[in-house]
C-alpha cells in the first residue's frame, strides 16, 4: 500500500513540474517548426501560391530578424520559405551568413518570377570575407528563400504568376 501511495505521488509530483514546464518546452518545439515564430518575435506569415504548390512563409519584419534570416536553420521543409516583401522595387543584396543548408532564392516582381538563383550552398566558413552575397540583376519587389531543388522539383521558371498573401 505503501509503495502505491509513493507512486502516486511521484507521480503527481512529475505531472504537476510537467505542467510548470509546459510554456517553456511548447516554446522549445515551436520554435523548431518554421511557422511558429509570431509577429511579438518580429515575424509575420504569408502564404506564397505558384499555379500548383504553396508555399508558407515567414516574413521578417525588424532589422534583427531581416539580417538573420534563416540563418542557423538545419532543416527548411518542402513548403517552407522566408519571404521579403519591399514597398519600392529596387536591387536588394542578401547574404549567406551563418546559413547552414542551401536555398534556392526566387526573385519576384509585380507578381511574377523574375528570376531564380539555385543551390545556392551555404559558407565554407565564419569569416565574414566568405560569405556569398546574391543579389538579382533587375529591380524586385519580393524576395523567397526556399530549400535547394525547390525550383526545379516544382517546375518554377522566370515569368510564373505568384500570389502572396500576408497576414
Amino acid at each position: 500500500m505503501v509503495g502505491k501511495a509513493l507512486a502516486f505521488v511521484l507521480a503527481g509530483a512529475l505531472l504537476i513540474f510537467g505542467l510548470s514546464l509546459w510554456p517553456d518546452a511548447r516554446g522549445w518545439l515551436t520554435e523548431r517548426r518554421l511557422g511558429a515564430p509570431s509577429v511579438s518575435q518580429g515575424y509575420g506569415h504569408g502564404t506564397v501560391t505558384f499555379a500548383e504548390t504553396a508555399v508558407e512563409a515567414l516574413i521578417p519584419l525588424t532589422p534583427e530578424r531581416q539580417a538573420q534570416g534563416l540563418a542557423g536553420r538545419t532543416r527548411l521543409g518542402d513548403g517552407e520559405g522566408m519571404l521579403w516583401v519591399y514597398g519600392q522595387p529596387g536591387y536588394y543584396r542578401f547574404w549567406m551568413k551563418g546559413m547552414l543548408i542551401p536555398i534556392d532564392i526566387l526573385w519576384i516582381q509585380n507578381q511574377q518570377v523574375v528570376e531564380i538563383s539555385t543551390n545556392l550552398p551555404p559558407p565554407a566558413t565564419d569569416q565574414p570575407a566568405a560569405w556569398p552575397t546574391y543579389q538579382s540583376q533587375q529591380p524586385v519587389n519580393a524576395v523567397l528563400e526556399v530549400a535547394s531543388g525547390f525550383a526545379a522539383r516544382h517546375r518554377i521558371a522566370v515569368g510564373d504568376q505568384v500570389d502572396i498573401d500576408k497576414r
